[in-house]
Order: C-alpha cells, then structure tokens, then sequence
C-alpha cells in the first residue's frame, strides 16, 4: 500500500498500525510506504523533499526523498497543481496521451505521475530502486499501454451502470 498522510504525525501513526498489521499477518508480508512532502502534501513532490515511512516485515524504515532519487528534476508546486475534476481528468488523459511531448506544460504532471508511479511499483515488488521504477512507469506511458488500462478501467466500471 502506498499511502499519503496531511501531517507528519499521522505519517507515523498509520506506519506504526501498518506494522502491527503486519506482524500479526493480517495483511500478509507486504510493503507499506506512508508518505507527506514537506510543502504539506499527501503525496510525492515534485518540489521538495518528502518524508516516508516504509513498513516491511512489520519493521518501520524512515527516509526522505526528492525528485534527485527518482533522476528527475524539481518542479515548484504551480506547475502541477490540480483544477476541478473534469479539467484534471483530461490533462491526466493528454498526458497518458504522449501530449507531454508537444505540450511543455504537462512534463511537470508527467514528472509527478512517474515518481508516485514508481514508489507504488516499489510497494507491489516489481522494483528494485526508484529509477527503474520510472522507466517502467515511462515505457507504460510511451508505449500507450497506460492510456489503454486506463481505458479499460473506465469502460469496466461503467459496464454495470
């Protein structure tokens, strides 16, 4: 599970159930990182350092991050910052589009996309490191296979409405 907490207390408070969780094997042997950046979000930045709090084995491991670790550069809050939700699922939908490529604006998005991405490949074991992480994450966006699960989630979920 990939989780991002408000405050830095509630960070430790959902490690610390997590871990109990886990060493009673109530949710198997998995990973759990609990993350909040240090500009305030429940998320991975893209413009500062972020705090997490990685649950395996029912042991916590604290560290902090930054876009550096992933191999990609820093954005200011701004550049990624969300609308309403009609507005932000299309630019979600351009980008998983390859538009970052002709479009300039959407790289800080696609830059955000691909940390949070990686860390959750990082959760599910599927890497090793933050960077291969990204190159997964990139290769399933260059290639059009993001866009195409995506699509597939939207028609499955509406297929019963």
């Amino acid at each position: 599970m990939l989780l991002g907490v408000g405050t830095p207390e509630m960070g430790e408070i959902y490690a610390k159930v997590f871990a109990k969780q886990h060493k009673e094997e109530l949710h198997g042997k998995g990973v759990a990182v609990v993350v909040h950046s240090d500009d305030g979000m429940d998320e991975i930045s893209t413009a500062t350092k972020t705090h997490a709090w990685v649950v395996r084995g029912g042991e916590i491991t604290e560290r902090d991050f930054g876009p550096e670790d992933f191999g990609l550069p820093r954005h200011s809050l701004p550049t990624i910052e969300s609308g309403i939700p009609g507005e932000n699922s299309a630019k979600f939908r351009r980008l998983l589009a390859g538009e970052y490529k002709t479009d300039p604006s959407l790289v800080p998005l696609l830059d955000f996309v691909l940390m949070n991405s990686s860390v959750a490949l990082f959760v599910c074991d599927r890497v090793a490191d933050f960077k291969d992480g990204v190159s997964i994450a990139r290769e399933a966006i260059e290639t059009g296979r993001a866009l195409e699960l995506l699509d597939r989630y939207v028609r499955e979920s509406h297929k019963d409405k």
